[in-house]
């Protein structure tokens, strides 16, 4: 599923039609086509994707899907190129913290790496 997403959110699957099909957003506030997404309007919905403004990463792109107590969702963090995908046997309901428990798979990722860098003196 990350090789697809990948793919996707690269140019790589879809003609250039399609692919800007896909990222034009409405704001979810306003319910207004907007370029996108900005502290003030924090989410948009382009075709069968999410952009939102994530407190702990930036601009994210995600996807949740669900089916009788299964959930999958994909996020792309276009400023790191990471990309996490999460599935879970649970329902949708009040309260849902997948978004948040990927963002802090992230923030985690992010320092991992940050620390696994080389230091220059």
């Amino acid at each position: 599923m990350t090789a697809w997403d990948r793919a996707l959110y690269s140019g790589r699957l879809l003609p250039s039609a399609q692919q800007h099909e896909l990222e034009s957003l409405v704001s979810t506030k306003t319910s207004k086509p907007i370029k996108s997404v900005t502290a003030d309007d924090p989410m948009g919905f382009g075709l069968g994707v999410v952009k939102f403004v994530h407190p702990a990463a930036g601009t994210v792109w995600a996807y949740e899907g669900a089916t009788y107590g299964n959930r999958v969702l994909h996020m792309y963090f276009p400023k790191t190129g990471m990309i996490i995908a999460v599935a879970v046997n649970s329902a949708v309901g009040e309260g849902d913290t997948l978004t948040d428990f990927a963002g802090t798979v992230y923030k985690t990722l992010s320092a991992q790496k940050a620390q696994a860098l080389p230091r220059h003196q």
